[in-house]
């Protein structure tokens, strides 16, 4: 990381990844750290390290023109790469900690992998099918990555189309032996995808729904879960922030931000 500091700070996306995660100073006293967190950086240098790319995934939470959206789907891919068909795909996530800027940026990541469970047949479709407004962007960083004087070094990040889609299919034996319990109180997301703002009133008018207090322990692959809301409301009648439960990492309950977005009924439509 410290011999290649020059390189990362030279790629074409530098200029972004420095809003969403540490500089190459910061990530390498993590890096070189008991338990330190990673970074952009520390990812592209293990892709060196393991001469294998990696995908890195993050999905849209902020909607497609949130800049760590835009900036942490791409593919890492390490010089003399004998075959990029071969990759490991990663998620960025964080853990909750205090962030006094309270800017979101990501501080580890967890691999996304294929899983066996019994007693069940489920198709689990982890995709970077996303189509952010910088796509032209990517073509053009792609074609000034190929014509770059620097093109085994900069070909670390030469790889960030968000078209490609990686289709784990987990096929589940009832003869597996594992144990796994099935998370309580949740229900199947449509196609294996988020729910739209439409999808989400028609659940809180739902009256059949289970509301539960936290988010349920358990096996829980592509499903959502209706939570208690009725604490937060207390709270923001005290002028308090909100308070959310977060069994992912996808959520800063001490000082994260999501944005927030009202909606009008007009003629029955949103």
């Amino acid at each position: 990381m410290v011999s290649r500091k020059d390189v990362y700070t030279s790629l074409p996306i530098a200029k972004n990844i420095i809003w969403v995660s540490p500089n190459n100073i910061a990530s390498t006293f993590e890096c070189a750290s008991k338990h330190g967190w990673s970074s952009m950086c520390t990812l592209l240098t293990l892709a060196q390290v393991i001469c294998i790319p990696i995908k890195s995934v993050y999905p849209p939470l902020n909607g497609e023109n949130d800049l760590p959206f835009k900036t942490l789907n791409l593919t890492a891919i390490p010089r003399n790469c004998l075959d990029e068909s071969v990759y490991v795909t990663v998620m960025w996530t964080r853990a909750s900690c205090h962030n006094p800027k309270q800017i979101w940026t990501p501080n580890h990541f967890v691999p996304l992998i294929a899983h066996k469970a019994p007693n069940m047949n489920v198709s689990t479709n982890i995709s970077t099918d996303f189509h952010p407004n910088s796509y032209d962007q990517t073509n053009e960083l792609m074609s000034d990555t190929e014509q770059s004087n620097n093109t085994e070094e900069t070909k670390e990040v030469a790889s960030t189309s968000t078209s490609d889609v990686d289709t784990l299919n987990s096929s589940f034996s009832s003869e597996h032996d594992t144990e796994s319990t099935i998370a309580p109180s949740t229900y199947q997301l449509p196609n294996g995808q988020n729910l739209n703002a439409t999808q989400l009133l028609s659940i809180m008018l739902d009256q059949q729904l289970v509301v539960v207090d936290s988010i349920p322990t358990g096996f829980k692959d592509n499903v959502y879960c209706v939570l208690d809301n009725t604490s937060n409301m207390s709270r923001r009648q005290s002028s308090k922030y909100s308070s959310f439960t977060d069994d992912c990492g996808a959520w800063d309950t001490h000082s994260g931000r999501t944005n927030k977005t009202n909606f009008i009924i007009l003629s029955g439509n949103i």
